[in-house]
């Protein structure tokens, strides 16, 4: 509409322009109503254009600044939209830490359900697995005897203390006796306390039959032996744990041994004397 008020205008002027510029005009002077329509018609023409104009400018005026609101709007909402993005990746941090947290809360208290739900191990399975120390005897040289703790169970003996030494009877008539220190259970130097594996063994004493003759010849102290008129023993006792049990229940266990050597003119070995069993236990 309003380029085709425009172009009227326009056409309105360039013809007024030509019936001005020619014989024409003449004419248009004798009808001064003709000549006033046609001087009128343009102005009222570019009248109403520029009220087009001003109508179209204050749209546009009213469309910028809804543009401008929605702009301002859109930004809005874009600061919102970020702030809530923030708030979920916090929410989602607080989240995974909880998480973790209970992961690990549940974890401890199923290891404490576990530990408390955990059989005790009855006497028949501790005795079945458990260390058990026993003392054997071997000779490689005539009258020198090498005795070694050797562990029988199925789990290693944490051995705390070795005593060993050799009674000797002189004489006929004359009281057997053992050391005051044998129970004590101090350990020997030469045997500090140690773990014994398994099927394995260490050595708890060395005994020279020959080095206990005292006053007597070598002769005549092994003749004395092999008559009965002097005997000697040897003996001692071990002290261990269990590592099969826990530290602040385990039993301290005991292994006694008590070797008669007999005949040793012989060349035998000694042998657990069978008349006191007291002093060849295991516990």
């Amino acid at each position: 509409m309003k380029r085709a008020l425009t172009i009227a205008a326009v056409a309105e002027l360039v013809i007024v322009s030509v019936l001005l510029h020619t014989p024409i005009k003449d004419w248009l002077w004798t009808h001064p109503w003709t000549h006033s329509f046609l001087v009128a018609v343009p102005t009222i023409a570019l009248a109403v254009i520029a009220f087009v104009e001003l109508r179209h400018s204050a749209k546009a005026n009213e469309l910028r600044e809804e543009a401008n609101r929605l702009r301002g709007e859109a930004i809005n909402h874009q600061q919102e939209a970020n702030e809530l993005r923030e708030q979920g990746n916090s929410l989602s941090r607080d989240n995974a830490r909880l998480t973790m947290e209970l992961d690990a809360e549940r974890n401890k208290h199923l290891q404490q359900i576990a530990i408390n739900t955990k059989p005790a191990l009855t006497q028949a399975v501790i005795n079945a697995e458990r260390a058990w120390i026993v003392v054997n005897v071997e000779s490689t040289v005539r009258n020198q005897f090498i005795f070694k703790a050797t562990n029988v169970g199925r789990t290693p003996a944490r051995i705390t203390s070795i005593w060993s030494s050799n009674a000797v009877v002189r004489k006929r008539g004359e009281k057997f006796q053992l050391s005051p220190d044998y129970e004590k259970g101090e350990s020997l130097l030469n045997t500090p306390p140690c773990l014994l594996p398994p099927s394995k063994d260490c050595i708890v004493f060395r005994c020279n039959i020959e080095e206990l003759r005292g006053e007597h010849s070598c002769e005549q102290w092994m003749k004395y032996l092999a008559e009965g008129l002097s005997m000697v023993w040897s003996y001692g006792r071990i002290t261990y744990f269990d590592t099969l049990a826990a530290a602040d229940t385990a039993i301290l266990r005991e292994t006694k041994w008590l070797y008669w050597h007999i005949a040793p003119d012989r060349g035998g070995l000694p042998i657990p004397d069978p008349g006191q069993p007291e002093y060849n236990i295991c516990t």
